[in-house]
């Protein structure tokens, strides 16, 4: 199913919303908003921004205030 540049718009932007919640702070990143202006501009497929490495990273990061790696 084909997804328009305007859904694709504003699932980005509830995406940029729920992480900035978690005080993951992806909107400050310029590399991933390109991703998602491409992915937005159906340029790119959802698949391809997944298999970023600009995604694994903001995927892997915990929110703000928790430690990384758990209590040592």
């Amino acid at each position: 199913m084909a997804t328009d540049s305007e859904a694709r718009k504003a699932m980005a932007q509830r995406a940029i919303d729920r992480a900035a919640a978690r005080g993951v702070p992806i909107d400050q990143d310029p590399a991933f908003l390109a991703l998602l202006d491409e992915w937005g501009q159906g340029q790119i497929e959802f698949k391809e921004l997944r298999a970023s490495d600009t995604w694994t990273f903001w995927r892997s990061r915990p929110p703000s205030g928790e430690a990384v790696g758990g209590a040592g």
